[in-house]
């Protein structure tokens, strides 16, 4: 964890999804999905899914080439909670090619913009993602 993503500032916040964002990009290259895994709660739907169709790709000998997201902009929004922030991130990300199985047909994804809300909360002293939405922009 770096050290910026380790207060309870907005600033802080959006530290640590700067750094989820770099565990998501170094779960796709690697289809290691375990780093992930652990910066997540127990009932974040979108981070399961991540997880589960990495360890998917991983295991049928697939591979995820490009797509890496690159943070444009960010701003942490109140939610009333202090424990809580949500922190919407315009993301540039790479188009990327998608094998899910060592025969199967590349799927491509084309590169763009897309405007997350990652949902964050305080864990004890660390954050944990609870969700991510996207709106992709057109």
């Amino acid at each position: 964890m770096p050290a910026e993503a380790k207060g309870t500032s907005d600033k802080a916040a959006v530290a640590f999804v700067h750094h989820v964002i770099d565990v998501l990009n170094y779960s796709a290259s690697t289809l290691d999905a375990q780093a992930i895994a652990h910066l997540a709660t127990a009932d974040c739907r979108a981070c399961e899914a991540i997880v589960t169709r990495t360890n998917k790709i991983r295991q049928a000998g697939g591979r995820i080439v490009g797509g890496a997201w690159t943070p444009v902009e960010s701003t942490a929004l109140g939610t009333g909670n202090t424990g809580e922030r949500q922190v919407q991130v315009v993301v540039d990300y790479a188009p990327q090619k998608v094998l899910e199985t060592t025969d199967a047909d590349v799927i491509r994804h084309p590169g763009g913009r897309t405007v997350y809300t990652f949902d964050v909360e305080r864990h004890g002293s660390k954050w944990r993602l609870q969700g991510v939405q996207g709106v992709a922009q057109g």
